[in-house]
Parts: C-alpha cells; sequence; structure tokens
C-alpha cells in the first residue's frame, strides 16, 4: 500500500510538472487530436473545417502548414498557417479552425492576444481573418485582420485558457467583376506572465513538504500494521 501511494504521488508531481511534445513543423492533420507546447504555452483540441465555393480548390487540413513561432514578435509565442486561400472572382475559399491554448494554473497568465496575416485582395475581392475567444469571460475577444489593416492585438487580465475560433476567408467579389483575394500566413501569438523564482521555489517546497508529510504518515501506519 505504501510503494502504490507513493507512487501516485510521484505520478502526480511528474503530470503537473511535464508538458506534452514539442511544437514541430507539420501538416495540420497531423495535430488533430493531439497536443503540443511551445516554451509555455499548450496547444490542444486542434480542429480543422475548410469552405469553398464557385470552383476554388477546397482547403484541408492535410495542405494546410502549421509552423511554431518562438521567436520575433516582441517574445510573443504561437504559431503560424500557412496555405494558399485564393479566391478568383465568383470563388470563395476559407477554413475554421479551433483550437485551445493553456498554461500552467500556479501563478502563470496569458494576458494577450494579436492577429496578424499575409495576403491581399483587388477590389471587389475582400480578405480577412477573425480570432475570437468566447470561452473565458474575462479575456472575451474578436479580432479582425484584413489587407489594409494586417495586425491587431488585445490585453486581457491573465487567464489559465483560451477556447478560439480562427475563421479564414478569401472572397474573389462576383463573377466577372474584377475581383481577387488571397492569404497565405495566419499568425496567432500570445504573452504571458510566469511565477517568479521566488513563487516556484515556495510551490517546490510547498510539494516537498506534502511528500514528507505522506511519507511520514504511512511509515506511521506500516509500524502500527507491524505490532
Amino acid at each position: 500500500m505504501k510503494k502504490v501511494l507513493l507512487l501516485a504521488l510521484s505520478m502526480v508531481l511528474l503530470a503537473s510538472a511535464s508538458r506534452a511534445t514539442p511544437c514541430k513543423v507539420e501538416s495540420f492533420d497531423k495535430l488533430i487530436g493531439q497536443s503540443c507546447n511551445i516554451g509555455p504555452l499548450l496547444f490542444s483540441n486542434f480542429q480543422f473545417t475548410g469552405t469553398a465555393s464557385g470552383g476554388a480548390p477546397m482547403p484541408t487540413a492535410a495542405n494546410t502548414t502549421f509552423v511554431p513561432i518562438t521567436t520575433g514578435f516582441g517574445g510573443q509565442l504561437g504559431f503560424e498557417l500557412v496555405d494558399g486561400w485564393i479566391a478568383e472572382a465568383g470563388w470563395t475559399s476559407g477554413a475554421t479552425i479551433t483550437y485551445t491554448v493553456s498554461m500552467c494554473p500556479h501563478g502563470c497568465g496569458i494576458t494577450d492576444a494579436t492577429l496578424e496575416m499575409n495576403g491581399g485582395a483587388q477590389s471587389p475581392g475582400t480578405a480577412s481573418i477573425t480570432l475570437s475567444n468566447t470561452t473565458n469571460p474575462p479575456a472575451n475577444f474578436n479580432l479582425v485582420v484584413t489587407p489594409a489593416g494586417n495586425i491587431m492585438g488585445t490585453s486581457f487580465p491573465g487567464v489559465t485558457s483560451l477556447g478560439l475560433q480562427d475563421v479564414i476567408s478569401s472572397n474573389g467579389g462576383p463573377q466577372g467583376g474584377g475581383g481577387f483575394a488571397h492569404i497565405s500566413g495566419d499568425y496567432n501569438v500570445f504573452s504571458f506572465t510566469v511565477p517568479e523564482p521566488a513563487s516556484l521555489a515556495l510551490l517546490g517546497t510547498a510539494l516537498f513538504g506534502a511528500g514528507l508529510l505522506l511519507h511520514g504518515r504511512l511509515k506511521l501506519g506500516d509500524g502500527a500494521n507491524n505490532r
């Protein structure tokens, strides 16, 4: 019994300290049903739904590349989605992507989100990306970028988790209207806070103390059982 409980405690401590495998450059379909981390940020619950009309090729998760972002963006971390969402006149092309980004609960917090796009449009064609969160009221936001304003960010009180929807839309305008739109890159990046070293040390001390306390109680119990 003693060994089982000590093993359970060890597993809890390891789970709280461990992360998923690091994110890497790969096709988006490989992420569905999986999770990965970029620094202290954990990305999970990936879903992808492509949309197309008027003869545009249907975007797919397999043809969309996920690229982790670990440098630049002023220290923010996140990812870029790369594909060719192209819409000629009379066409539309896009995708709806959902995912969750989270952090450890002990003093950590995601504090802002930034959305940026690579793309363009020729009137009457339009191109836009919308990133929204409605799952955590303190951090509700709806960011929209277009070729004319291709980067937007928002700050909010630190939260440990965001459920996000990323909607990519290229619309070539009416048939015969001479419009065109394309989106080749979709950037989602985040800022965050982590505990100060003293806070981490205090947390470590508390966990260590809890382990010693449990060990002592188990030892006393075993002694009583052996009398």
